[in-house]
């Protein structure tokens, strides 16, 4: 039987009068690729933050076991994270954004070079490296965004909405990206609101409305549940 690698158990969290999460309990395994999925507002950002450490539940549990301990929090050397609200340096080139966030997790000039290298070519953005970061649209800004969370060789990545500007072509590359991290052996778990996205890669999903659980489970688990088709249309975008 697979050992869950993180466990959310009857977790809540209230902001001012909005229950933005209400006794939500899930777990994700080991080596897949998880998918929160639900319109905006349905607590998909709310449980993320709470998922990498950046607010407490109100009441329930989060586990993660690593190194066959019980942790109440990821640490961050084995934390990826791409945030809801992008964090990078505008006036910086490309490779000075990423070199500098290497550096902060600890990466080795050479080991980063090697990796950035390998994600700028997979990216199509080799040759824009010198170029300010203002510079690129939105889409290759969002694709440095995803190198920056990976270049430590994190355990665990956790993506809120990864595909956010990206036309379709670059959705695909991400789709790609994130089946290249569960090949090397990441946990990982995506927010997200596009379905036809999702059900390219995720193992599982979590389909979440008003901070609650609606579906649970694979994707053909959820088709069986529901007696056929699944189709998830969410607004607004």
């Amino acid at each position: 039987m697979t050992q869950p690698m993180i466990c959310v158990e009857q977790v809540s969290k209230e902001y001012s009068s909005t229950k933005a999460v209400n006794q939500l309990s899930f777990s994700v395994n080991k080596g897949e690729i998880f998918a929160l999925l639900g319109p905006n507002g349905a607590g998909k950002s709310s449980l993320v933050r709470m998922l990498v450490g950046f607010t407490k539940p109100d009441s329930g549990k989060i586990s993660i076991q690593l190194d066959n301990r019980y942790l109440s929090e990821i640490p961050a050397n084995k934390l990826g994270y791409l945030p809801e609200d992008r964090g990078l340096y505008g006036e910086k080139t490309l490779l000075q954004n990423l070199h500098y966030f290497a550096a902060l997790h600890g990466v080795n000039k050479q080991d980063a070079k090697q990796t950035i290298d390998y994600w700028l070519q997979r990216f199509d953005l080799l040759g824009r490296e010198k170029e300010p970061l203002k510079s690129l649209s939105k889409g290759n800004q969002q694709k440095v965004q995803l190198i920056t969370a990976i270049l430590h060789n994190p355990e665990i990545v956790i993506l809120d909405e990864p595909f956010s500007g990206l036309d379709p072509i670059n959705q695909e590359k991400v789709v790609q990206f994130l089946a290249e991290l569960k090949q090397q052996g990441m946990t990982v778990i995506l927010s997200a609101h596009q379905m036809a996205m999702v059900e390219k890669m995720a193992d599982r999903m979590l389909l979440m409305n008003k901070g609650e659980a609606v579906l649970y489970g694979t994707l053909d688990a959820i088709r069986t549940h529901i007696g056929g088709a699944f189709a998830a249309t969410f607004w607004p975008v």
